[in-house]
């Protein structure tokens, strides 16, 4: 008896989130409808998987992790617009937004390395979209203690069947 093909099965998914722990069921439903996972916890291991010439299908950014100093050079441009656009919040989040850069940096991408995202954050209900950031259909984030992993998956099969 065969396993019934999923849109995921063969495909790869990026995951960047530098909280393992809150993530792993999310993990384990990407990897049981058939995709090959590539998990990030930090912006450096994101910037190098992006900048590679491994093929992601797709990828899910948390929100807020650190940016480091120095930002990595591919996302510095990012990195500056981000914090210039929230030059003027006092509780950081000009500091933990690692998110919105690679959001706006997959954005950018344009040609056979584009990659169609979604955000899956803990802080969803205070997130601020970034204008040079465009996810998947515009959408807002998704919140990591609503969404449930099956939810998840079905937004990734969507995502791929729009964007092959």
């Amino acid at each position: 008896m065969s396993t019934p093909q999923t849109p995921l099965a063969g495909k790869t998914i990026a995951f960047i989130d530098d909280r393992y722990d809150i993530n792993r069921y999310f993990f384990a439903a990407i990897r049981r409808a058939g995709a090959h996972l590539r998990h990030c916890n930090s912006l450096r291991q994101a910037c190098v998987l992006f900048e590679s010439r491994d093929q992601i299908d797709a990828a899910v950014l948390d929100l807020h992790m650190s940016l480091p100093e120095p930002v990595p050079e591919a996302l510095d441009t990012y990195a500056a617009i981000f914090r210039g656009h929230h030059a003027g919040y006092r509780l950081g989040v000009q500091d933990l937004n690692a998110g919105q850069v690679l959001g706006m940096y997959l954005s950018a991408q344009n040609g056979s390395r584009r990659i169609p995202f979604i955000y899956l954050s803990a802080v969803a209900d205070s997130f601020v979209a970034m204008d040079e950031a465009h996810p998947w259909q515009g959408r807002p984030a998704f919140d990591k203690y609503e969404t449930s992993p099956q939810q998840l998956i079905v937004v990734l099969e969507e995502m791929l069947r729009a964007d092959p």
